[in-house]
């Protein structure tokens, strides 16, 4: 795939759901957690009306037992691979988080340069209200804040401050209870 952030490709700087398209083929497809994030970003690129992207793995060259990186293609949203029964139960825990969709759509639509802080926030209170655990709600701002920081060094994309910084993270209860 040719990289469609070259100038003159968006004219300026494009909404979040191109962009984070475009940091997955730069930057995470080189990463050991790329399937995760993969998942995470296609949210944006269906809320966004978009071809969602499927990692798969390269074999990695002999004797090395790590995966050097993952080939990314892009597949339309009509031909995503979910057996009918778990297309059922996504659905309804969609319609079951409103306010959580209805945010990631403007946040995906939105140009980079014009998200704030208080967007941000905004995404972060609508899942509290949807009821995500912690966990999740961390996961999610830890896919847009290292984007933010890439799309500064790598991209030259500044003046353009990381609106997650200013976001608390939340607190997660993972202690185990242990038996003594």
């Amino acid at each position: 795939m040719t990289n469609k952030r070259l100038p003159g490709a968006w004219g300026a700087i494009p909404p979040l759901a191109l962009a984070l398209r475009d940091y997955v083929y730069e930057c995470v497809a080189m990463q050991k957690g790329c399937k995760a994030v993969v998942s995470r970003v296609n949210v944006y690129l269906e809320s966004a009306g978009l071809a969602v992207l499927h990692a798969e793995e390269i074999p990695p060259e002999e004797g090395k037992d790590i995966p050097l990186a993952f080939r990314i293609t892009e597949r339309p949203v009509s031909e995503r691979c979910l057996p009918r029964t778990f297309e059922a139960y996504r659905t309804a825990r969609l319609e079951k988080r409103p306010r959580t969709a209805a945010q990631r759509k403007a946040l995906a639509t939105m140009r980079v340069r014009d998200i704030a802080a208080h967007d941000i926030e905004a995404l972060k209170n609508a899942m509290i209200d949807d009821r995500f655990s912690n966990s999740s709600i961390n996961n999610e701002l830890s896919i847009l804040s290292p984007f933010f920081v890439y799309a500064n060094k790598v991209w030259n994309w500044s003046p353009l401050p990381n609106p997650c910084a200013a976001v608390k993270y939340r607190k997660v209860n993972n202690e185990r209870s242990r038996l003594r």
